[in-house]
């Protein structure tokens, strides 16, 4: 009997010690998972702000970016008999651009842009600099750095629309955020998706105003008559640090002209590069300004020696004056 209720004794222990064990494995598996519990996922309008946020971090932008235009030109023609035909008359345009860009005041752009049309293909490669209220041009049309006002019609073309391009980080999200709505978001191990489709004319209009109004500078057709068919635009923001990597841009519009309607498509590709803190001129035009305060200083120089010499000639005319009349008393 001792010896079997020292058995059962053993054996109880035993289970004891192995229930202890489970139960303390169950609780550590309790604490674990807590510990180890998966993020919060974050709707698109966190992640839009999130990521205003690490933009507006940032003094400036580097982006690539591509632009590639189809546009048609249909124009009705009636002749005597009172029929009627249709000509078409089509253009491609292709941009490829690198912006340094900071604000309107402080920027640099790099662009080759090629337009076919009528069998014939023209490329105009254009390099412009805006600082210190003053802007640099220079295209294989313009061989030497032509320097100007920023309102120069040369000018104008390029960064009258800026602030509400793609290039501004925050005029977009700004923009998304107000159809959040209509948002749809996914997800990779790296980047944050979202995606944005319109088919309404009034909404998609604020996205497309950057490309309204270099339109209206140029004076094409009838820019308050312009109608989006269809838009779609895709925001990539990396999981990490919720920069603004990159923006794509589609979209369908009519633009009426005066005896014919344009038929335009565009696609849009702009790309984060990284941070721009300053716009650095080149060196031959360091040189220049450099040059051209040196010659500005020398004629402060110069101007202000005739001063002295004037009034010199002015203090010995005025003694030599002064003796005279001495000499008569």
């Amino acid at each position: 009997m001792k010896r079997y209720g020292f058995a059962i004794f053993i054996t109880g222990l035993i289970v004891s010690i192995m229930t202890g064990c489970s139960l303390l494995g169950i609780e550590s598996g309790k604490n674990s998972g807590n510990t180890n519990a998966a993020p919060k996922k974050l709707t698109a309008d966190e992640v839009l702000t999130k990521s205003w946020d690490a933009m507006s971090k940032l003094k400036g932008y580097k982006w690539e970016r591509k632009v590639e235009q189809s546009i048609t030109a249909e124009q009705e023609e009636s002749s005597k008999k009172q029929t009627s035909s249709k000509e078409e008359a089509e253009a491609r345009n292709t941009a490829n651009q690198t912006f340094e860009y900071i604000d309107t005041d402080q920027l640099h752009l790099i662009e080759d842009l090629t337009t076919e049309a009528k069998g014939k293909e023209t490329t105009i490669k254009t390099d412009l600099y805006i600082k210190d209220g003053m802007a640099y041009l220079k295209s294989n049309k313009i061989k030497n750095w032509k320097k100007m006002k920023p309102t120069s019609k040369l000018v104008e073309p390029f960064v009258d629309s800026l602030e509400y391009e793609y290039i501004n980080p925050k005029f977009v999200i700004q923009l998304v955020k107000k159809e959040i709505k209509s948002i749809k978001m996914k997800e990779t191990s790296t980047t944050y998706q979202l995606d944005l489709l319109l088919n309404d004319d009034q909404k998609a209009q604020p996205f497309i105003k950057g490309a309204k109004e270099r339109l209206e500078h140029f004076q094409i057709g009838q820019e308050e008559k312009m109608k989006v068919h269809s838009f779609k635009l895709s925001l990539f923001i990396n999981k990490t640090d919720f920069k603004l990597s990159k923006v794509t841009q589609e979209f369908e519009l009519d633009l009426p002209l005066k005896k014919s309607t344009l038929k335009i498509q565009q696609q849009q590709t702009v790309e984060l590069q990284g941070e721009v803190k300053e716009i650095q001129l080149p060196e031959e035009l360091q040189e220049n300004n450099s040059g051209s305060k040196k010659e500005k200083e020398s004629k402060k120089e110069d101007s202000s020696s005739n001063s002295n010499d004037e009034s010199d000639q002015k203090k010995d005319s005025s003694d030599s004056s002064n003796s005279s009349d001495e000499n008569r008393i």
